[in-house]
């Protein structure tokens, strides 16, 4: 299982984490930043918990900080749909998880582990190498993330007066496209990266309770508390001429953005420039300004304005499909030489002004309760994150993967133990013995989340896989009969139907008619090809297909999709085995 972590999915916000953090390194020595083991017995404060949209969050502090947290997430999300539609993000069956804790509250385990670590890894001898010394501290927030699964820890004083704003890190912003199955296509990610790395979403400070209560302020609205979203000036350095002041270098043709056709003598700079350019002219409404050689106002459908509709439509389409020069002429009324020219026109106008994006209607918060937290939503909420640091921890330090591995399945267990059997907390405490490399004590919980009708693919997909997994070590490599496989496929079948896609799943599709001989009938051939359709640009899932396609000798079928998995390989070896996928030469 896939976990990946960004150590920031927000800016800092006055943590208390000095008493927590590494001593001071020198340069060569190794640092190592590890999730805080919060045990739960060890705070008496209870946990508050909401349900807000698609988000769930438990908190330690106090209510109306954590009141302003959850609409600061909420709306941070609803103004980045301004630069990024919610058709071209990720989307999950699981809520994104929330853990808020209080800085006042951490608990002294972080230090007495550090003192453990430091002690095991002298006696090991690797506290010190050629590289230099080993140094251990905890992270005072993160985002970690599997398949199917987002969880975000950070600790926040409540009373701190130097606190800054919080904000989606970028990393994130980048997630929320790269795990869409398929992922946004190349041009627009890095286009929309470079115009978020330099732009302002509007967000009010945190008030501590001290201001909360003094405030007669709250009356009205923080002036930075407006639906918006402001695009800096764009940075046009590299179309810099030696002309005449305010001119610029040539664009590289759109063709060779969006298109096949190639851009001699473009820089990845200048290609990224343009995709940020061509992002930002698609989403500026235009001004009446005929001074400065703006466009005109656009005409908008349902408040948004129609190129950037267009934008949407287009970019939807090239994250499934090539795209050609028709398709974007039918989308924004321009072929791609004549869009070329509009975009060096408005060029100096995206280096020189801001651009504030608006909501259509103002966010609103939906209605929520933020009550005492039951012990279900604790272990689902808690345990899930906690579950989410296993693989992490591994990496860097496997001696440390058992306490980390213990608080997930304590922290699971404790609403089991209380007779809970809600079948999302069933499937967290299969997935937790799965990260443990434990197939034969998740299956249990994994049939049981089943059973209850657990709508997360991630489940499904590792119980098709273990079950796949004894069948075949019962038949001692006997081909399994299709009736064997029945219930397999039905399992790989649910977690079809659930978000987000997995190219997991169609890898062990292949895996199985592989095994099983069966043959590719129209039906099965339909199914490898959704498979390609949702993973394009993923090596892993077009040799799958290749693979068995050539096994079937449909060696037509397969050339193309080997021939785009070598221009996709960024390794000696993943080239090396579609190599061997070719038909031998006469």
């Amino acid at each position: 299982m896939t976990k990946q972590l960004c150590p920031l999915i927000f800016s800092a916000v006055a943590l208390a984490s000095a008493a927590l953090a590494a001593p001071a390194a020198k340069p060569e020595d190794k640092v190592v930043e590890l999730p805080p083991l919060t045990i739960e017995e060890t705070v008496t404060t209870p946990w508050w918990f909401a349900s807000v949209g698609e988000a769930e969050i438990l908190s330690r502090l106090p209510e109306e900080v954590t009141r302003q947290l959850i609409r600061r997430q909420y709306r941070l999300h609803a103004l980045l749909q301004l630069l990024i539609p919610s058709s071209l993000q990720v989307r999950r069956e699981l809520p994104r998880l929330y853990v808020f804790y209080n800085a006042q509250n951490q608990p002294a385990v972080n230090r007495d582990m550090v003192a453990q670590i430091e002690a095991q890894e002298k006696a090991a001898g690797t506290t010190e190498d050629a590289t230099g010394k080993l140094h251990v501290g905890f992270m005072p927030n993160f985002r970690f993330w599997d398949e199917d699964s987002l969880g975000i820890f950070f600790v926040v004083d409540p009373n701190a007066q130097d606190r800054e704003d919080i904000s989606l890190s970028a990393g994130y912003v980048r997630y929320l496209m790269t795990a869409r199955a398929p992922a946004a296509p190349g041009w627009f990610i890095e286009g929309v990266m470079t115009l978020y790395n330099n732009a302002e979403l509007s967000v009010p400070p945190l008030k501590s309770p001290l201001d909360i209560m003094a405030a007669t302020q709250l009356l009205e609205a923080p002036r930075n508390d407006r639906d918006e979203f402001t695009l800096q000036p764009l940075d046009a350095s590299a179309f810099a001429a030696t002309g005449p002041r305010g001119t610029y270098a040539p664009l590289p043709p759109l063709a060779a953005l969006l298109g096949t056709a190639g851009a001699p003598g473009a820089t990845p700079e200048q290609l990224r420039a343009t995709a940020a350019l061509f992002v930002r002219w698609a989403l500026d409404p235009g001004r009446k300004s005929p001074r400065r050689g703006q466009l005109e106002e656009q005409p908008r459908v349902d408040g948004v304005p129609a190129r950037t509709v267009a934008l949407w439509k287009y970019t939807e389409r090239a994250s499934r499909q090539h795209v050609d020069e028709a398709w974007f002429q039918d989308c924004f009324g321009l072929d791609y030489a004549a869009a070329t020219q509009v975009l060096q026109a408005y060029l100096p106008a995206a280096a020189r002004d801001t651009l504030v994006l608006r909501a259509a209607q103002p966010v609103k918060v939906p209605d929520y309760v933020l009550r005492e937290a039951t012990p279900l939503e604790v272990s689902q909420v808690r345990g899930e994150i906690t579950r989410l640091e296993i693989d992490y921890v591994r990496e860097l330090l496997p001696s440390l993967v058992e306490p980390y591995l213990a608080q997930a399945r304590r922290t699971l267990r404790r609403a089991y133990d209380l007779g809970e059997r809600a079948p999302r907390l069933l499937a967290s405490m299969g997935l937790c013995e799965v990260d443990a490399r434990d197939d034969a004590a998740a299956l249990p919980f994994l049939r049981a989340a089943a059973d209850g009708g657990v709508r997360r693919a991630m489940a499904w997909y590792h119980l098709a896989r273990i079950e796949f997994d004894q069948l075949t070590a019962r038949k001692a490599g006997v081909a399994p009969k299709r009736e064997e496989l029945k219930d397999i496929l039905a399992h790989l079948g649910t977690a079809r139907e659930q978000s987000p896609a997995l190219l997991e799943v169609y890898e062990l599709y292949a895996k199985i008619w592989t095994a099983a001989e069966l043959p590719l009938t129209r039906n099965a051939t339909t199914l490898f090809y959704a498979g390609v359709q949702q993973f394009p640009q993923r090596p892993r899932m077009l040799y799958a297909v290749a693979a068995l396609f050539t096994q079937h000798g449909r060696h037509e079928e397969a050339a193309p999709l080997i021939a785009r998995g070598l221009a996709l390989a960024t390794t000696p070896a993943q080239r090396e085995r579609f190599k061997r996928l070719l038909p031998a030469a006469p």
